[in-house]
């Protein structure tokens, strides 16, 4: 929600950019958008078929198992990816490829499971050799585009993402990560019409309302940004960032009553959650109330003394204690 500060402006560090984070687990599990699932030879979705038989549960797989073909090869890697067993699933990926070299999937595949093993270098290159053999691979694109993200190289992301757009308009995933990236570039504007696309599609989605919150905040727009905070409330009420974000919003318009109510709201969710009593301490700040102010802000510092905010909390703090003293001249508090 990069997409974040002791004010409202964004919300989205406390849980490391949940869209971008998102985008990568999903290329890290080696889920495909459902948007990119296969069709037919004239371009439309195939025929639904009918439900397979059950399968009988596969034995445990042994460490270091690999297939002694191809087919064996992409089951136990696709199955041992899923559960996050990055190593063997890209011994059997390696495989699949040294079987067909020219399949895609088995270089996506092979990328996931690098990029699993925190190897994003060489994933971006199985990434590159999939659209080499196949360049309206969106799997491949996506998955680059979240690893540009990871990177912050916003205008590549957003070039992938955009790529995949055209071949995939609706699919809400791809936009919401483009929408990132435009907030990155300081194209706010151009991000809020893809949050506004995605949450006039799918009016539940979380994310949407949450990503087109921050959004409007980064605009100063607090009404319009509390308005989608409190959607995100009603469909998810333990979201303990969309607490503090409208919180935020209502302190900017002076409601502080219910904004201290949903700063202790927050804290009680997520007691770790740092930005809470950051919000909590604002409130009491733009009261009046210093020391409870203060009180809040020591929590947060405890929680992360490396955080940016909190270490811009420290030096506040200590200005504030130096003009007490008389001694706010001193060099190093300016």
């Amino acid at each position: 929600m990069n997409q974040v500060i002791s004010k409202s402006t964004d919300n989205r560090t406390a849980f490391t950019n949940l869209v971008v984070v998102a985008g990568i687990l999903l290329a890290s599990a080696g889920q495909i958008p459902a948007a990119f699932s296969q069709t037919s030879p004239t371009g439309l979705p195939a025929a639904a078929a009918a439900p397979p038989p059950p399968m009988p549960l596969m034995p445990p797989l042994l460490p270091g198992t690999v297939g002694k073909d191809f087919a064996e090869c992409m089951t136990l890697a696709n199955t041992v990816l899923a559960k996050g067993s990055y190593q063997m699933a890209a011994d059997n990926y390696r495989a699949a490829v040294k079987f067909n070299p020219n399949e895609p999937a088995t270089h996506l595949g092979l990328g996931h499971s690098l990029h699993g093993l925190s190897l994003d270098e060489e994933a971006l290159q199985e990434y590159f050799e999939a659209l080499r053999l196949n360049p309206s691979y969106s799997q491949a694109r996506f998955a680059i585009g979240t690893i540009m993200m990871k990177r912050e190289s916003w205008d590549e992301a957003a070039g992938q993402f955009l790529q995949v757009i055209k071949l995939s308009p609706s699919h809400l995933a791809t936009r919401g990560q483009l929408g990132i990236c435009y907030e990155q570039k300081g194209q706010v504007d151009a991000a809020i019409e893809q949050f506004k696309y995605i949450v006039a599609t799918d009016p539940k989605n979380v994310d949407g309302h949450y990503n087109l919150a921050v959004a409007y905040d980064m605009k100063n727009e607090s009404s319009s940004a509390g308005e989608e905070y409190r959607k995100v409330i009603q469909l998810a009420p333990k979201h303990p960032m969309a607490y503090v974000g409208l919180a935020n919003c209502l302190t900017n318009t002076r409601n502080f009553k219910e904004a201290q109510a949903l700063s202790q709201a927050a804290v009680k969710i997520y007691p770790q959650n740092y930005y809470a009593y950051i919000a909590l301490g604002r409130v009491f700040e733009v009261t009046g109330k210093t020391e409870e102010a203060h009180k809040n802000y020591r929590k947060a510092i405890a929680i992360a003394p490396k955080a940016p905010e909190c270490q811009k909390l420290m030096q506040n703090m200590l200005k504030h204690k130096a003009k007490e003293l008389g001694l706010n001249n001193l060099p190093g508090l300016n």
